[in-house]
Protein backbone atom coordinates (compact mmCIF):
# COMPACT_ATOMS: atom_id res chain seq x y z
CA UNK A 1 0.00 0.00 0.00
CA UNK A 2 1.56 3.43 -1.04
CA UNK A 3 2.00 6.11 1.00
CA UNK A 4 -0.51 8.17 -1.45
CA UNK A 5 -3.18 5.46 -0.37
CA UNK A 6 -2.96 5.60 3.45
CA UNK A 7 -3.60 9.54 3.67
CA UNK A 8 -6.69 8.41 1.80
CA UNK A 9 -7.42 5.96 3.94
CA UNK A 10 -7.00 7.54 7.03
CA UNK A 11 -8.86 10.87 5.66
CA UNK A 12 -11.71 8.94 4.16
CA UNK A 13 -11.19 9.47 0.22
CA UNK A 14 -10.75 6.12 -0.51
CA UNK A 15 -13.01 5.38 -3.45
CA UNK A 16 -14.13 2.08 -2.06
CA UNK A 17 -17.08 1.53 0.40
CA UNK A 18 -16.11 -0.73 3.43
CA UNK A 19 -19.01 -2.16 5.60
CA UNK A 20 -16.90 -0.22 8.88
CA UNK A 21 -18.47 -1.78 12.57
CA UNK A 22 -21.00 0.45 13.97
CA UNK A 23 -19.30 2.11 17.20
CA UNK A 24 -21.23 2.21 20.82
CA UNK A 25 -19.48 4.28 23.82
CA UNK A 26 -17.88 2.27 26.30
CA UNK A 27 -16.66 4.32 29.45
CA UNK A 28 -13.08 3.27 31.05
CA UNK A 29 -11.70 4.92 34.09
CA UNK A 30 -9.72 7.69 32.78
CA UNK A 31 -11.80 8.79 29.48
CA UNK A 32 -14.77 7.44 27.09
CA UNK A 33 -14.25 6.19 23.63
CA UNK A 34 -16.33 4.17 21.23
CA UNK A 35 -15.60 0.73 20.19
CA UNK A 36 -17.35 -1.60 17.68
CA UNK A 37 -20.10 -2.55 18.48
CA UNK A 38 -20.95 -5.94 20.17
CA UNK A 39 -17.03 -6.86 20.42
CA UNK A 40 -15.98 -8.54 23.56
CA UNK A 41 -14.00 -5.36 25.82
CA UNK A 42 -11.41 -5.67 27.69
CA UNK A 43 -10.07 -2.38 29.86
CA UNK A 44 -8.02 -1.44 32.69
CA UNK A 45 -6.92 2.21 33.47
CA UNK A 46 -5.65 4.04 30.21
CA UNK A 47 -5.73 1.07 28.00
CA UNK A 48 -8.97 -0.59 26.30
CA UNK A 49 -9.10 -3.28 23.80
CA UNK A 50 -11.93 -4.82 22.25
CA UNK A 51 -12.11 -8.23 20.33
CA UNK A 52 -14.23 -9.19 17.96
CA UNK A 53 -15.09 -13.01 18.31
CA UNK A 54 -13.45 -14.14 21.55
CA UNK A 55 -13.99 -17.87 20.32
CA UNK A 56 -11.44 -17.35 17.37
CA UNK A 57 -7.65 -16.53 17.85
CA UNK A 58 -7.59 -14.77 14.30
CA UNK A 59 -10.05 -12.56 15.53
CA UNK A 60 -9.49 -8.70 14.59
CA UNK A 61 -9.02 -6.43 17.53
CA UNK A 62 -9.46 -2.85 18.50
CA UNK A 63 -6.72 -0.98 20.88
CA UNK A 64 -6.33 2.10 22.54
CA UNK A 65 -4.03 4.20 24.83
CA UNK A 66 -4.68 7.64 26.34
CA UNK A 67 -2.41 9.21 28.75
CA UNK A 68 -3.98 12.93 29.60
CA UNK A 69 -0.13 14.28 30.35
CA UNK A 70 3.41 13.67 30.85
CA UNK A 71 3.79 12.12 27.18
CA UNK A 72 7.17 12.96 25.84
CA UNK A 73 7.21 10.99 22.74
CA UNK A 74 6.50 12.43 19.18
CA UNK A 75 3.01 10.43 17.51
CA UNK A 76 5.48 8.28 14.78
CA UNK A 77 7.24 7.06 18.51
CA UNK A 78 3.94 5.89 20.03
CA UNK A 79 2.56 4.98 17.10
CA UNK A 80 5.62 2.44 16.50
CA UNK A 81 6.17 1.58 20.29
CA UNK A 82 1.83 1.14 20.17
CA UNK A 83 2.43 -1.66 17.07
CA UNK A 84 5.08 -3.48 18.49
CA UNK A 85 2.74 -3.71 21.75
CA UNK A 86 0.38 -5.60 19.53
CA UNK A 87 2.44 -7.60 16.63
CA UNK A 88 5.56 -9.33 16.86
CA UNK A 89 8.32 -9.27 13.83
CA UNK A 90 6.50 -6.08 13.03
CA UNK A 91 7.46 -4.87 9.60
CA UNK A 92 6.07 -0.96 9.25
CA UNK A 93 5.08 -0.51 5.77
CA UNK A 94 3.94 3.03 5.44
CA UNK A 95 3.74 6.30 8.27
CA UNK A 96 2.23 9.51 7.02
CA UNK A 97 0.53 12.65 8.29
CA UNK A 98 -2.25 12.45 8.41
CA UNK A 99 -4.51 15.37 6.61
CA UNK A 100 -5.10 18.74 8.04
CA UNK A 101 -2.34 18.85 10.49
CA UNK A 102 -2.69 16.74 13.51
CA UNK A 103 -2.35 12.99 13.62
CA UNK A 104 -0.01 10.61 12.08
CA UNK A 105 -0.96 6.91 10.58
CA UNK A 106 0.88 3.77 10.05
CA UNK A 107 0.99 0.66 8.14
CA UNK A 108 2.35 -2.50 9.38
CA UNK A 109 2.54 -6.24 8.95
CA UNK A 110 3.16 -8.68 11.72
CA UNK A 111 1.89 -11.28 13.37
CA UNK A 112 0.04 -12.59 16.38
CA UNK A 113 0.25 -15.82 18.35
CA UNK A 114 1.69 -17.27 14.96
CA UNK A 115 -0.64 -15.46 12.83
CA UNK A 116 -0.01 -12.54 10.36
CA UNK A 117 -2.30 -9.61 10.17
CA UNK A 118 -1.97 -6.19 9.43
CA UNK A 119 -2.14 -3.27 11.88
CA UNK A 120 -3.46 0.37 10.89
CA UNK A 121 -3.14 2.98 13.71
CA UNK A 122 -3.66 6.65 14.40
CA UNK A 123 -1.46 8.81 17.41
CA UNK A 124 -2.11 11.94 18.65
CA UNK A 125 -0.59 13.90 20.44
CA UNK A 126 -0.80 17.75 22.20
CA UNK A 127 0.98 19.78 24.33
CA UNK A 128 1.62 16.69 26.62
CA UNK A 129 -1.45 14.87 26.02
CA UNK A 130 -1.39 11.66 23.93
CA UNK A 131 -3.60 9.02 22.17
CA UNK A 132 -3.08 6.16 19.92
CA UNK A 133 -6.01 3.50 18.34
CA UNK A 134 -4.78 0.68 16.29
CA UNK A 135 -7.18 -1.88 14.22
CA UNK A 136 -4.63 -5.58 13.82
CA UNK A 137 -6.75 -7.84 11.51
CA UNK A 138 -5.71 -10.68 8.83
CA UNK A 139 -4.96 -8.94 5.68
CA UNK A 140 -8.04 -10.06 4.13
CA UNK A 141 -10.16 -8.76 7.00
CA UNK A 142 -8.54 -5.57 7.35
CA UNK A 143 -9.91 -3.64 4.65
CA UNK A 144 -13.29 -4.83 4.69
CA UNK A 145 -13.11 -3.82 8.81
CA UNK A 146 -12.21 -0.19 7.94
CA UNK A 147 -8.28 -0.28 8.34
CA UNK A 148 -6.74 2.51 9.43
CA UNK A 149 -10.22 4.60 9.00
CA UNK A 150 -11.50 2.65 11.83
CA UNK A 151 -8.79 3.41 14.19
CA UNK A 152 -9.23 7.09 13.10
CA UNK A 153 -12.83 7.00 13.91
CA UNK A 154 -12.28 5.58 17.14
CA UNK A 155 -9.09 7.97 18.12
CA UNK A 156 -11.75 10.80 17.28
CA UNK A 157 -14.11 9.68 19.90
CA UNK A 158 -12.00 9.75 22.69
CA UNK A 159 -12.85 11.78 25.87
CA UNK A 160 -10.76 12.10 28.64
CA UNK A 161 -13.12 12.22 32.14
CA UNK A 162 -10.80 11.88 34.74
CA UNK A 163 -7.00 12.42 33.93
CA UNK A 164 -4.58 10.00 35.62
CA UNK A 165 -2.43 10.83 38.65
CA UNK A 166 1.43 11.30 36.54
CA UNK A 167 4.11 9.18 37.39
CA UNK A 168 7.74 8.62 36.75
CA UNK A 169 6.87 4.98 35.95
CA UNK A 170 3.84 5.65 33.89
CA UNK A 171 2.13 3.60 31.06
CA UNK A 172 3.77 5.78 27.99
CA UNK A 173 7.28 5.40 30.19
CA UNK A 174 7.48 1.90 30.29
CA UNK A 175 6.13 1.23 27.28
CA UNK A 176 9.34 3.29 25.22
CA UNK A 177 11.73 1.44 27.22
CA UNK A 178 10.73 -2.04 27.03
CA UNK A 179 10.02 -1.97 23.16
CA UNK A 180 12.83 -3.45 20.78
CA UNK A 181 14.01 0.15 19.11
CA UNK A 182 16.18 0.58 16.34
CA UNK A 183 18.14 4.30 16.01
CA UNK A 184 18.45 4.64 20.05
CA UNK A 185 21.77 6.21 21.24
CA UNK A 186 24.46 3.73 21.67
CA UNK A 187 25.94 2.66 25.44
CA UNK A 188 29.44 4.86 26.05
CA UNK A 189 32.57 2.83 25.51
CA UNK A 190 33.73 3.80 28.66
CA UNK A 191 30.66 3.27 30.76
CA UNK A 192 30.75 1.52 33.87
CA UNK A 193 31.23 -2.07 34.05
CA UNK A 194 28.46 -4.02 36.60
CA UNK A 195 29.29 -6.80 38.77
CA UNK A 196 28.38 -10.23 37.60
CA UNK A 197 26.44 -10.93 40.82
CA UNK A 198 24.20 -7.59 39.76
CA UNK A 199 23.04 -9.61 36.36
CA UNK A 200 22.50 -12.84 38.74
CA UNK A 201 18.92 -10.98 39.84
CA UNK A 202 16.92 -13.62 42.37
CA UNK A 203 13.73 -13.42 39.68
CA UNK A 204 15.33 -12.07 36.44
CA UNK A 205 14.82 -9.64 34.36
CA UNK A 206 11.49 -8.74 32.38
CA UNK A 207 10.10 -6.41 29.45
CA UNK A 208 6.74 -6.87 28.27
CA UNK A 209 2.92 -5.93 28.92
CA UNK A 210 2.27 -8.92 31.43
CA UNK A 211 0.97 -6.29 34.13
CA UNK A 212 -1.27 -4.66 31.96
CA UNK A 213 -4.88 -5.34 30.70
CA UNK A 214 -6.16 -7.41 33.50
CA UNK A 215 -9.64 -7.53 33.98
CA UNK A 216 -11.60 -10.39 36.12
CA UNK A 217 -13.82 -12.65 34.10
CA UNK A 218 -16.50 -12.98 36.77
CA UNK A 219 -18.60 -15.68 34.21
CA UNK A 220 -15.84 -18.50 34.16
CA UNK A 221 -17.17 -21.76 35.50
CA UNK A 222 -15.09 -24.50 33.10
CA UNK A 223 -11.71 -23.18 33.59
CA UNK A 224 -9.65 -22.31 35.52
CA UNK A 225 -10.34 -21.21 39.13
CA UNK A 226 -8.80 -17.84 38.33
CA UNK A 227 -9.38 -16.42 34.79
CA UNK A 228 -8.50 -13.38 33.50
CA UNK A 229 -9.42 -11.30 30.38
CA UNK A 230 -6.22 -10.00 28.76
CA UNK A 231 -3.47 -10.17 26.57
CA UNK A 232 0.11 -9.95 27.32
CA UNK A 233 3.58 -10.22 26.05
CA UNK A 234 6.70 -10.63 27.81
CA UNK A 235 10.03 -11.97 27.72
CA UNK A 236 12.15 -12.66 31.18
CA UNK A 237 16.11 -13.70 31.52
CA UNK A 238 17.03 -15.51 34.21
CA UNK A 239 20.88 -16.02 34.95
CA UNK A 240 22.50 -18.64 36.89
CA UNK A 241 25.89 -18.53 39.00
CA UNK A 242 26.67 -21.56 36.70
CA UNK A 243 26.79 -19.45 33.38
CA UNK A 244 23.57 -21.06 32.16
CA UNK A 245 20.21 -19.36 31.66
CA UNK A 246 16.64 -19.54 30.60
CA UNK A 247 14.73 -16.96 28.68
CA UNK A 248 11.05 -17.17 28.95
CA UNK A 249 8.76 -15.65 25.97
CA UNK A 250 4.81 -15.53 26.87
CA UNK A 251 2.02 -14.54 24.85
CA UNK A 252 -1.42 -14.60 26.21
CA UNK A 253 -5.12 -13.96 24.24
CA UNK A 254 -7.47 -14.53 26.86
CA UNK A 255 -10.92 -13.12 26.09
CA UNK A 256 -13.71 -14.14 28.03
CA UNK A 257 -14.77 -17.48 26.27
CA UNK A 258 -11.40 -18.45 24.70
CA UNK A 259 -7.81 -18.26 26.63
CA UNK A 260 -4.77 -18.78 24.23
CA UNK A 261 -1.00 -18.88 25.25
CA UNK A 262 1.78 -19.39 23.50
CA UNK A 263 5.20 -19.41 25.82
CA UNK A 264 8.85 -20.29 24.75
CA UNK A 265 11.56 -21.41 27.05
CA UNK A 266 14.95 -21.24 25.35
CA UNK A 267 18.13 -22.08 27.72
CA UNK A 268 21.68 -22.67 26.77
CA UNK A 269 25.00 -20.97 28.15
CA UNK A 270 26.21 -17.12 29.17
CA UNK A 271 29.31 -15.30 29.24
CA UNK A 272 29.34 -12.18 30.57
CA UNK A 273 32.80 -9.18 31.22
CA UNK A 274 30.63 -6.33 33.20
CA UNK A 275 29.53 -4.59 29.58
CA UNK A 276 29.46 -7.30 27.16
CA UNK A 277 26.84 -10.54 27.45
CA UNK A 278 27.37 -12.99 25.13
CA UNK A 279 24.09 -15.38 24.81
CA UNK A 280 24.77 -18.76 23.54
CA UNK A 281 20.91 -21.11 22.62
CA UNK A 282 21.20 -24.81 23.33
CA UNK A 283 17.48 -25.62 23.73
CA UNK A 284 14.12 -23.88 22.87
CA UNK A 285 10.60 -25.42 23.03
CA UNK A 286 7.61 -23.92 22.41
CA UNK A 287 4.37 -24.43 23.64
CA UNK A 288 0.92 -23.44 22.59
CA UNK A 289 -2.74 -24.18 23.73
CA UNK A 290 -5.87 -22.25 23.15
CA UNK A 291 -9.71 -23.01 24.02
CA UNK A 292 -10.11 -25.20 20.57
CA UNK A 293 -6.23 -26.70 20.58
CA UNK A 294 -5.22 -29.35 23.21
CA UNK A 295 -1.48 -28.06 24.38
CA UNK A 296 1.28 -29.52 22.59
CA UNK A 297 5.10 -28.54 22.59
CA UNK A 298 7.64 -28.69 19.82
CA UNK A 299 11.37 -28.04 19.99
CA UNK A 300 12.55 -25.39 17.82
CA UNK A 301 15.48 -25.96 15.48
CA UNK A 302 17.73 -25.01 14.42
CA UNK A 303 19.65 -22.95 17.08
CA UNK A 304 20.98 -19.50 16.16
CA UNK A 305 24.38 -18.42 16.30
CA UNK A 306 25.71 -16.98 19.43
CA UNK A 307 23.86 -13.79 20.31
CA UNK A 308 26.45 -10.64 21.08
CA UNK A 309 24.99 -7.75 23.44
CA UNK A 310 26.26 -4.44 24.95
CA UNK A 311 24.38 -4.24 28.38
CA UNK A 312 24.71 -1.66 31.37
CA UNK A 313 22.99 -1.27 34.55
CA UNK A 314 21.10 1.98 35.10
CA UNK A 315 20.64 3.94 38.32
CA UNK A 316 16.84 2.91 38.61
CA UNK A 317 18.24 -0.87 39.15
CA UNK A 318 17.09 -1.51 34.92
CA UNK A 319 19.43 -3.06 32.56
CA UNK A 320 19.34 -1.82 29.13
CA UNK A 321 20.80 -3.88 26.27
CA UNK A 322 21.66 -3.65 22.75
CA UNK A 323 21.79 -6.42 19.90
CA UNK A 324 20.19 -8.85 17.92
CA UNK A 325 16.18 -8.28 19.23
CA UNK A 326 14.97 -11.80 17.80
CA UNK A 327 15.21 -14.93 20.50
CA UNK A 328 15.70 -18.60 18.57
CA UNK A 329 11.82 -19.18 18.40
CA UNK A 330 11.92 -16.12 15.72
CA UNK A 331 15.44 -16.49 14.75
CA UNK A 332 16.28 -15.79 11.23
CA UNK A 333 12.80 -13.65 10.49
CA UNK A 334 13.28 -11.03 7.90
CA UNK A 335 11.73 -8.73 10.69
CA UNK A 336 14.40 -9.26 13.28
CA UNK A 337 16.43 -6.31 14.36
CA UNK A 338 20.09 -6.91 13.75
CA UNK A 339 20.96 -4.44 16.46
CA UNK A 340 18.34 -2.85 18.88
CA UNK A 341 17.89 -1.37 22.41
CA UNK A 342 15.28 -2.25 24.95
CA UNK A 343 15.47 -2.13 28.68
CA UNK A 344 14.43 -4.60 31.56
CA UNK A 345 13.27 -4.24 34.98
CA UNK A 346 14.38 -6.33 37.81
CA UNK A 347 11.18 -8.93 38.36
Amino acid sequence: MTRALVVALVAGLCAVAYAEPALAPHTAKTFTVSLPKGWNVVDQDNVVAAQQDPRRQDAAVVMCAVQASGVDKSEEELLTLFAQKIATNLEVRETAPVPGGKGHALLADGTVGGIAVRVGAIALVDHGAGAVCALAAKADDFDGLGGARLALDVLASVHVTQPPAQTGNDFMSEMTRMSKRTGAAELPGDRAAFDRTALLHAKGWYRGTADGLYVTDPISTTMAKERWSHMEESEGYTFFKDGTYRLLTLNNYAVTNCPSSFVTVETGTYTFDGRALVITAKNAVSTMETCTIKKHSEAVKPMPPPRHYDVALGGDGWVTMIGPSCTAISWGQKTCLARARWDMKPQ
